[in-house]
């Protein structure tokens, strides 16, 4: 089923393996953020390393966050990106 929201589309994908995989992972991360100015909630990698074999999904690659062209950033939540405005928040 895929929802519309803006210029964004979400797909909802069931995959209960895929969740009970993933359960047991922490459902926690730190917000981080690099020299260029992309912030990102770093989350454990093992989301990706799990995730991955059980997407199944045509012509999907893993990415590659763990290596020097990406500064080894791993698993992450992108908040902002570099050259991006976060939006105001009243509180």
């Amino acid at each position: 089923m895929k929802k519309s929201t803006s210029n964004l589309v979400f797909t909802e994908v069931h995959r209960p393996h895929l969740i009970k995989s993933l359960g047991s992972l922490p459902h926690d991360g730190e917000v981080k953020n690099t020299s260029s100015g992309y912030i990102y909630a770093d989350i454990d990698n093992e989301f990706i390393h799990r995730a991955f074999p059980l997407i199944c999904i045509k012509d999907i690659q893993k990415p590659n966050y763990f290596n020097e062209d990406t500064n080894h950033i791993g698993a992450h939540i992108r908040v902002k990106g570099s050259g991006s405005k976060l939006p105001e928040v009243n509180i």
